[in-house]
C-alpha cells in the first residue's frame, strides 16, 4: 500500500536562518538562494550581526521586493553580538521546529530545506542535529569541488567528538530548535558553532544525521575559517586566536554537561580543556621545571613534548 503524500499542513514548519556580517560583495546571492528554497511553510529570517558596510541594506532591499509565498522575517543586531550571541538571537526570533543555518557569504541550493526536512522525518525527528555535503567554490564562484565529511564515523559519540574534534560542516548544519532550548544560551564569546551544536545533539543522546548529497556552495577561504591562515607572528598570533576560541568550545561543553551530566564525557572535555591551557601557555614561551611538572601530570608527557615541539618548530617558522 503507497503511503499517501504529505500535506502542506502536515508539514513542520522550518526557519531558514541566514547569518550575515560585513558580506555586502556575496549577499545577494546568499539571500537570493534563501528565498529561492523550494520547501513550504517556510519562515525566512535575514539577519545581520550590526555590519559596518551595506549588507543590511541589500537584505532589507530585497525582502521589501519580495513577493513568494515564504514568511520573511528582517532583523539587525542593534551591536555586534559575534557568532555564538547571533545564534543565540536566531533562535529566539525563529519559529520553525527545524533551524537550518546559512552564512551571508554561501550559496544554498533550492531544495536544500526539503532534503534536511525528509532526512530529518525520516528518522522520526529523532536528529538533533543534521548536515550535508558541500560544494566548494572560491571567493569569486569559481567552482573547485565537490566534498563530502572525512570523519562520519568520529560522530557517533560526545566522547568521540571531544578526542578528535569532530563536528559537522558549520555552513552545512541544521538543529532541532527544541534541542538547543533545552541547553540555553551558547557563551557570547563562543565561535565555533558547529562544534557546540555537535556535542549538544550527541551528548543528549541525539544522532547527527549526514545527507550524502552537495546542498551547499561553500565560499572557501572567506569569513572565520580565513583568519586561521597566512603569515602570523607569535604573541599576537593567530594561533593564539584559534587556541583561545577552542578554549572556549572547552568551556562549553562543560556547561553543557550540566544539563546532560556524563562522567565519561566529563573527563574527556576537562582534559581538552587543560590541553588547551597548556598550548596557549606554550605560547608565551617555555615554562618552568615546576610548571612543566604540573602540566604532564594534568594532560600527559606525550601532549607537553608535542607542545615542546610546536614552540620550536613556531618560533623557527616566526623568524623566517
Amino acid at each position: 500500500m503507497t503511503q499517501a503524500p504529505q500535506t502542506l499542513l502536515e508539514r513542520p514548519l522550518v526557519t531558514f536562518a541566514l547569518l550575515a556580517y560585513n558580506q555586502e560583495n556575496y549577499i545577494r546571492e546568499a539571500v537570493g538562494a534563501a528565498l529561492s528554497q523550494d520547501y513550504s511553510p517556510l519562515e525566512i529570517i535575514l539577519s545581520d550581526d550590526c555590519s559596518s558596510d551595506a549588507t543590511f541594506e541589500i537584505m532589507r532591499e530585497m525582502a521589501d521586493r519580495y513577493a513568494g509565498l515564504h514568511s520573511i522575517v528582517l532583523n539587525r543586531n542593534v551591536r555586534n553580538l559575534n557568532v555564538g550571541g547571533h545564534i543565540n538571537n536566531l533562535n529566539r526570533l525563529a519559529k520553525g521546529e527545524l533551524v537550518v543555518a546559512a552564512a551571508g557569504d554561501d550559496i544554498s541550493k533550492p531544495d536544500r530545506v526539503s532534503r534536511l526536512v525528509e532526512a530529518w522525518l525520516a528518522n522520526g525527528k529523532r536528529s538533533g542535529l543534521l548536515h550535508s555535503a558541500r560544494i566548494m567554490i572560491t571567493e569569486a564562484g569559481a567552482l573547485i569541488g565537490e566534498r563530502g565529511h572525512s570523519a562520519l564515523e568520529e560522530l557517533t559519540s560526545a566522547e568521540s567528538a571531544i578526542v578528535n574534534n569532530a563536528h559537522v560542516i558549520g555552513a552545512t548544519e541544521a538543529w532541532d530548535r527544541c534541542l538547543f532550548n533545552s541547553y540555553g544560551d551558547f557563551s557570547e564569546g563562543l565561535v565555533h558553532e558547529d562544534l557546540a551544536l555537535t556535542f549538544r545533539s550527541l551528548l543528549a543522546g541525539r544522532p547527527v544525521t549526514y545527507i550524502d548529497r552537495p546542498l551547499v556552495l561553500y565560499r572557501y577561504g572567506v569569513g572565520i575559517t580565513a583568519s586561521y591562515f597566512g603569515p602570523t607572528s607569535r604573541n599576537t598570533s593567530k594561533r593564539m586566536v584559534l587556541l583561545r576560541r577552542l578554549r572556549t568550545d572547552a568551556l562549553q561543553r562543560l556547561d553543557d554537561l550540566k544539563v546532560f551530566p556524563n562522567s565519561v564525557v566529563e573527563a574527556a572535555a576537562t582534559l581538552a580543556l587543560h590541553k588547551y591551557d597548556v598550548a596557549i601557555r606554550f605560547e608565551d614561551g617555555i615554562p618552568g621545571p615546576m610548571e612543566l611538572t604540573g602540566m604532564i601530570k594534568r594532560v600527559g608527557f606525550s601532549w607537553v613534548a608535542r607542545m615542546f615541539i610546536k614552540y620550536l618548530i613556531n618560533i623557527w617558522r616566526d623568524k623566517r
